[in-house]
């Protein structure tokens, strides 16, 4: 076996099997040969690797019982490590990460909305949605047929200047105070290949000192520059690595997966995620971005869902921009799977913190308010039973009782309304006025209604 530890040679194998499809046909008619073919032949139990590649790539973890995936080593061993990674993620998101709970019950707001949307990512427990995401250049110089966020091309760095970095540390202290420790979570690329940028890791040194923790990073460009990327990871070091998955590589064609598996050990990458987008991958693409109009990408591969995990404030700092973006189903309105809801320049730290604190007060709320126009959100059904009306998402719903209170309500909903539009409109009393909050917030807090304005007015 190659100088790797047991799991990390299982780990490729998995990467392999996922992305390459000659060996996953190898794989299928003989897995071991297929694993002693790549450098393999002597692992541990090798029955026992062969089943747990199987497990994870085709049946799932989910259909094995407990003693089962107890009595399998590497199998065991992989669900410890997604559930330290989990694990880290709960705790990071966790309520007490939060300066203002306005913003945690805010960013569960979009989560239970996006899960209710799409099934796919309610399986996915990890997905959470960061209030924050800054980009240190403007466009990206991969440019990934697949990108969801249809990035533009390279232009500009923001590069770590005397001036800059004054900037940039004003910035991250500014918003660690407003935010809490959920701003450690922050990412420092949007759209944008964090490599693009000379100064990256002097960006992310001043990011670690100033909000207590270092970013995940995403490389899709992993096979340029190796050896940045080696120092890169060792300066990220094998905790983080293991705890956080905090650097992934995303691989855009099998060529590239080649490269990348010759390049870096399976050692070297124990702890690192690859994301293989590459077309003859398993993997599928959210249907946004490039993919939406690509006659190039097979139905089977398309998923619609939004890649964008921000759902607050995108900043640019080469274009001194910031907006105050949500997740979206991709659709002819949204083709990114982007909402944005504001848009600002800004000079300095005193004008940012302006535009910031505006548009964190404005569209991050929790709770429906009184005066907040809202509308049905378009990507789920209604049906009306005999006693029930039931709001329907992708594989889920949510029932509230039928009455001429509800009806009179869903009927202004299609123009936009607010719940104190319809308390006057109604003439309703306190009570009933109660009971028509407590159901419409009840629907907000799911995202079966959503806020109606989709960008505000210059």
């Amino acid at each position: 076996m190659r100088e790797c530890t047991p799991f990390a040679a299982f780990k490729r194998c998995i990467e392999y099997f996922e992305a390459d499809p000659d060996f996953r046909a190898a794989f299928l008619a003989d897995g071991r040969k297929a694993a002693a073919d790549l450098g393999f032949g002597d692992l541990p139990d090798a029955d026992a690797a062969v089943e747990a590649v199987r497990q994870v790539c085709i049946e799932g973890i989910g259909t094995l019982d407990e003693r089962s995936q107890a009595a399998n080593p590497y199998l065991k061993a992989y669900l410890e490590m997604t559930d330290t990674v989990s694990e880290t993620v709960r705790r990071n998101h966790a309520e007490s990460c939060f300066r203002n709970r306005e913003l945690y019950v805010y960013a569960n707001r979009v989560r239970n909305r996006c899960r209710m949307e799409n099934r796919t990512l309610r399986r996915q427990e990890n997905v959470h949605y960061y209030p924050l995401a800054f980009e240190l250049g403007y466009g990206c110089r991969v440019q990934c047929s697949f990108c969801g966020l249809a990035a533009p091309r390279f232009e500009e760095n923001f590069r770590y200047t005397d001036e800059n970095r004054k900037l940039w540390r004003e910035l991250l202290a500014g918003l660690r105070e407003r935010l809490g420790p959920i701003a450690a979570t922050s990412a420092c690329y949007y759209a944008t290949e964090p490599f693009d940028n000379p100064d990256y890791e002097l960006f992310l040194q001043d990011f670690e000192e100033i909000m207590g923790g270092l970013p995940q990073t995403t490389t899709a460009a992993a096979d340029v520059d190796p050896r940045r990327v080696k120092a890169f990871l060792t300066r990220v070091g094998e905790e983080r690595l293991r705890r956080e998955a905090a650097v992934r590589f995303s691989v855009r064609s099998l060529q590239q997966f080649r490269r990348i598996m010759a390049l870096y050990s399976p050692e070297e990458l124990h702890h690192v995620e690859l994301i293989l987008n590459n077309p003859e991958s398993l993997g599928r693409y959210s249907d946004s971005g490039r993919t939406l109009h690509s006659a190039r990408v097979p139905e089977e591969k398309r998923c619609r869902y939004s890649i964008s995990c921000v759902a607050g404030l995108k900043v640019n700092l080469a274009r001194r921009t910031v907006c105050f973006i949500e997740p979206m189903l991709p659709d002819e309105n949204h083709p990114t799977g982007v909402r944005t809801r504001a848009e600002a320049r800004f000079d300095g730290a005193d004008g940012f913190f302006r535009e910031a604190d505006r548009m964190y007060a404005e569209y991050a709320a929790g709770f429906l308010r009184p005066e907040r126009r809202i509308t049905r959100n378009p990507n789920i059904r209604t049906e009306t039973e005999e006693s029930m009306i039931r709001f329907c998402g992708d594989g889920i719903s949510y029932r509230v009782s039928r009455s001429y209170l509800m009806e009179t309500a869903l009927k202004a909903l299609p123009e936009g309304t607010s719940f104190g539009a319809l308390r006057a409109k109604l003439g309703l009393l306190p009570g009933t006025a109660e009971e028509l909050y407590e159901h419409l917030n009840a629907l907000y807090m799911r995202g079966y209604l959503i806020d109606a304005q989709d960008k505000e007015e210059p």
